[in-house]
């Protein structure tokens, strides 16, 4: 596959591959990726789908998924907008999703920090996820978050819960901090999302379902 990464434009991450594995086997009608980036998801289960759809806040990446689509030879509409602003009124069978989820302290932001940014507790985005994305599920339809236990994958298992999903993690890996949060573990331990002497977290990818009708 060929990926544009341009200035601004966030390089995938072993993130990225977790959710097209824990993913790929649910693909099926239409599909939005949500925070697409690279459109490395988009562009790699777009085959599966009836429709892709892949949506970000940044011009850079919009322009940088269409090419790569066209250089790939896959079919996605990409839109630019707010998480769900481009797609209002519309519903999906799936609905994926590797946002910005790393606790950051405030400050400058960095280049391309859009792309991790999760904001003081990394919830930033998560929590609009959870609160706006089973709206734009059809029944029986699959939504996929990948995310650092560093943003409390329990409190996104039960807001999707709390929105009528029913929610479980389908994949977790547990390992070394990465090199951007580690450089901010003072901001992860004032937090409270590093405790005791190590320096790890589990990267889980969350799957919620709306049941279909009886």
């Amino acid at each position: 596959m060929r990926l544009l990464t341009p200035r601004g434009v966030f390089r995938p991450r072993s993130d990225a591959g977790m959710l097209i594995d824990a993913a790929r086997e649910h693909i099926r009608g239409d599909v939005l990726d949500v925070c697409t980036g690279s459109g490395v998801i988009a562009l790699s289960v777009a085959p599966a789908a009836r429709t892709m759809t892949a949506v970000d806040a940044s011009h850079a990446a919009v322009l940088a998924v269409r090419l790569a689509a066209l250089l790939n030879g896959v079919t996605v509409e990409v839109l630019r907008g707010d998480l769900f602003a481009s797609v209002a009124g519309r519903t999906f069978d799936v609905i994926v999703s590797n946002p910005p989820y790393l606790p950051t302290p405030a400050g400058p932001s960095a280049r391309g920090s859009h792309a991790w940014d999760g904001g003081h507790d990394g919830r930033t985005i998560l929590d609009r996820l959870c609160r706006e994305a089973p709206a734009h599920l059809r029944p029986g339809g699959d939504l996929f978050i990948v995310q650092s236990s560093l943003a409390e994958t329990d409190r996104t298992l039960a807001m999707l819960e709390e929105a009528g999903l029913s929610a479980g993690v389908a994949a977790a890996h547990h390992g070394a901090l990465g090199p951007l949060a580690s450089a901010r573990t003072d901001h992860l331990r004032a937090i409270g999302a590093l405790r005791g002497p190590g320096a790890v977290e589990e990267i889980a990818v969350v799957r919620g379902r709306r049941q279909p009708p009886p």
